[in-house]
């Protein structure tokens, strides 16, 4: 989880090339306590989505916009 000046931000990562509705539970829970929190599931495949409020994107891709947001 991170909080700073962009929002609040959840972040679940599954060792996993595809994404069941039970893999994104825990971060739905989150978000009905934190309704305006962003949540992103972290996965191997290379597609990117939205499920149910939160942002399914691929590991890599993810690591690779980090490292461009903390250089």
């Amino acid at each position: 989880m991170l909080y700073g000046p962009r929002g609040l931000h959840a972040f679940e990562i599954k060792h996993a090339d595809r994404v069941r509705s039970e893999d994104t539970a825990s971060l739905r829970l989150f978000l009905q306590d934190y309704p305006s929190a962003k949540c992103h599931l972290l996965y191997l495949r290379h597609e990117e989505y939205h499920e149910g409020g939160i942002s399914v994107v691929p590991l890599e891709a993810a690591l690779r916009n980090f490292a461009k947001i903390t250089s």
